[in-house]
């Protein structure tokens, strides 16, 4: 029994999609992707000290005065806070206390767009850490506290 034409250009035609089909499906497994060695440099965020002790790092002469005033946590007011609201300048406040988590966010970037529209607001403690629980300990480590919200 012999193929007609028509059978023929079906067959072959099927032959194609059944080729390019695998190609597709298994090509990294036969063509594995070459690694990204793509290095992201990490933004240089400078420190920032609470105002209180920049007088007295510079004040000139007084010693025991700025010893006293260590002990007492910065504070922090809602304006302040809310003005560093971008990923690149991310404040935001955990368990009553307000951390700056630029460096955080620095260090791994998958968490760029849900840490992003909580910069600067009170949500990120109800938003992030509450369906990240496990990271409130790596959050608090690469950051950098800054003190109380008034």
């Amino acid at each position: 029994m012999a193929l007609q034409k028509r059978e023929k250009k079906l067959i072959i035609g099927l032959l194609v999609v059944a080729i390019v089909s695998s190609y597709i499906l298994f090509k990294e497994k036969v063509f594995p992707p070459e690694p990204d060695i793509t290095i992201n440099p990490v933004p240089v965020v400078p420190e920032t000290a609470p105002a209180v002790s920049e007088g007295r790092s510079r004040g000139g002469g007084g010693g025991s005065s700025s010893s006293s005033g260590n002990s007492a946590e910065a504070v922090v007011n809602s304006g302040d806070f809310q003005g560093h609201n971008n990923i690149n300048d991310c404040w935001v406040l955990i368990d009553g206390e307000v951390y700056d988590i630029t460096n955080f966010v620095a260090l791994d970037y998958t968490y760029t767009d849900a840490v992003s529209p909580l910069c600067g607001t009170f949500g990120f403690e109800a938003g992030f850490l509450s369906e990240n629980s496990g990271l409130k300990a790596t959050v608090l480590s690469a950051s950098s506290k800054k003190g109380v919200i008034k």
